[in-house]
């Protein structure tokens, strides 16, 4: 027995709302997900049987998140530590047990490409909205005696950083654009008019500027210089002019991308810090800039409990206890985490944490030939092991609800044919 179609239909679009809505204020994504996954709950108990023989079939794909998840409630459990420390983490249980029956059902698998569409509009909305905002704190502070453009260069903190991205911080906003460039041009391009393409393009490459987002920006270039790359191999069958090309034009690019960064007063300030540090006689490497500071901090920690790590209620006084012993009072007043998803997992949860953590996320890259969406998969693991060199994505519910539902619905395997519509038969050795 399976869910009445008008269920399995509503769930569809619960999960197409959440991906809608999921850079949009956090509490608008929650309500749809968590009705989703009572309907996966449902399809469960209606269908135990055949849901238990179908996922013990997979359970290589979809266990890394699950196991992720309960090594850090043993650790917790161990400690006798307040088992609500892991509130946000219980999504890497929830979504991939809870929402595997509905992955699977033949709906998802013939519309799972309105998933990426849907993530998109989503995205592509919430920007435009943030740019309206930003214009309306520029008309709210405009003033009379300048005109536009000194205005704009005054109140330009409107149209930076944090006082751009209301709705969650910069550098998750950031990995998403990059996200859907990356879904823009491996599954949908060619079903994009040209203009269009590029008016997009362009749109979220300012945008990752805006959010000075050095990840980003760093990430956003890479890509660039992938996509021409791509173009020029394609374009050119000479190899010395291919590669020669791709030189002059990734310089220019690395150059601009230098210069407009330059130009972003956060950025500015770090590289201005590395300068200082780097033209020091002795360069003091844990002292570089706050990433450095956080790293080096987390590195300490690791040392003195490699094994099992200090558990998730103590490390945070811990890295402060570590700042004040450096001297580091910005970084102890804001009780910043070590901004390194890694380090992060190590320090906190120690060996099996860590385990635990790089078998699921190198998982979608070993399996990846079976999967709907190989090129796909395999972008999104890089993409997100870049990120967590620099941000711990996994102590927020931003990042937590982003990499479980995108997991998920990747690893969705292209195994059985009668389920796929014949675009997506094509997709799936693209």
């Amino acid at each position: 027995m399976v869910l009445p179609k008008f269920l399995l239909k509503a769930a569809f679009w619960l999960c197409f709302l959440t991906l809608i809505t999921i850079s949009f204020p956090r509490t608008w994504s929650l309500y749809s997900l968590g009705i989703w996954m009572f309907l996966g709950f449902i399809y469960w108990i209606t269908s135990y049987r055949e849901n238990i023989r179908e996922l013990l079939s997979l359970k290589i794909l979809i266990l890394p998140l699950i196991i992720f998840f309960i090594v850090q409630l043993i650790n917790i459990i161990i400690r006798k530590e307040n088992i609500r420390c892991i509130e946000s983490q219980l999504m890497f249980f929830l979504v991939p047990l809870l929402g595997f029956p509905l992955f699977r059902d033949r709906l998802f698998y013939k519309k799972n490409i309105f998933l990426f569409r849907a993530f998109i509009w989503g995205i592509f909305s919430v920007l435009v909205i943030l740019v309206l905002l930003a214009l309306i704190c520029l008309n709210n502070r405009y003033n009379s005696e300048h005109n536009f453009f000194e205005n704009l260069k005054i109140n330009s903190k409107c149209f930076f950083s944090i006082d751009f991205s209301r709705f969650e911080h910069p550098s998750y906003l950031g990995v998403k654009i990059i996200w859907s460039i990356i879904i823009i041009n491996l599954l949908l391009r060619q079903s994009l008019n040209k203009l269009i393409y590029g008016l997009i393009m362009s749109f979220f490459s300012i945008i990752i500027f805006l959010l000075a987002s050095k990840a980003g920006i760093i990430m956003l270039t890479i890509l660039f210089l992938w996509l021409l790359f791509s173009y020029i191999n394609d374009k050119i069958k000479i190899v010395f002019y291919r590669y020669l090309i791709f030189l002059f034009i990734a310089i220019v690019l690395f150059i601009s991308a230098f210069r407009i960064a330059r130009e972003i007063s956060r950025i500015n300030i770090f590289i201005n810090q590395l300068k200082s540090g780097f033209s020091q006689s002795e360069v003091n490497w844990k002292n570089l800039d706050q990433r450095t500071r956080e790293w080096y901090c987390a590195i300490q920690l690791i040392k003195e409990k490699p094994i099992f790590g200090h558990g998730i209620e103590k490390v945070e006084d811990r890295m402060v206890e570590e700042y004040l012993k450096n001297r580091w009072e910005e970084e102890a007043r804001f009780r910043y985490n070590a901004h390194n998803q890694f380090l992060e997992t190590q320090m906190t949860y120690g060996i099996p944490g860590t385990l635990s953590l790089l078998w699921m996320l190198f998982t979608p890259l070993f399996f990846r030939k079976r999967l709907m969406y190989p090129k796909l998969a395999t972008a999104f693991v890089f993409m997100m092991t870049f990120f967590l060199i620099f941000e711990s994505m996994f102590v927020r519910q931003w990042g937590i609800m982003f990499f479980t539902l995108f997991y998920c619905i990747l690893v969705i395997p292209s195994d059985v044919e009668d389920n796929l519509p014949v675009n997506h038969t094509a997709l799936k050795n693209y």
